[in-house]
């Protein structure tokens, strides 16, 4: 499978194990990585909101870049903000905390790295603290 099939299979695989039919209300995308993107707008249900956290361009990578702008704006809401929180998350509409399941301290950065590459179903999102000053 190409990296095109598998931006496509995967998101039907979420909706097939989590019983999404066809597809989630809202998908808050925060990693910022073109793959990650590309996984959300097909993880998401036709009329639903695409939240995109955290965007540091203007120019969004395909299918909700240029050259599928239009279609995929017709098919659900497209919400970008550069470094403004969700106002989903604040108002408990959405709950994320139990999505950071690995906090590391600057100093154990690269357990993180370690942690990947284990593929470890149990880890979601590692999250590196920043070093107190």
């Amino acid at each position: 499978m190409g990296a095109v099939g598998h931006v496509e299979a995967m998101p039907k695989l979420m909706k097939t194990q989590h019983g999404l039919g066809d597809g989630a209300d809202v998908v808050l995308e925060c990693f910022r990585a073109e793959p990650s993107t590309k996984h959300g707008v097909f993880a998401v249900n036709p009329g639903a909101t695409f939240d995109h956290a955290g965007i540091r361009t203007k120019n969004l990578p395909d299918p909700v870049g240029q050259h599928g702008k239009t279609e995929c704006l017709t098919n659900f809401t497209l919400q970008a903000r550069i470094h403004k929180p969700s106002n989903r998350i604040p108002s408990g509409k959405m709950e994320v905390k139990h999505l950071d399941t690995h906090p590391l301290k600057f100093e154990q950065a690269e357990d993180a790295f370690e942690s990947d590459k284990a593929d470890n179903s149990n880890v979601f999102k590692v999250i590196i603290e920043c070093i107190q000053a």
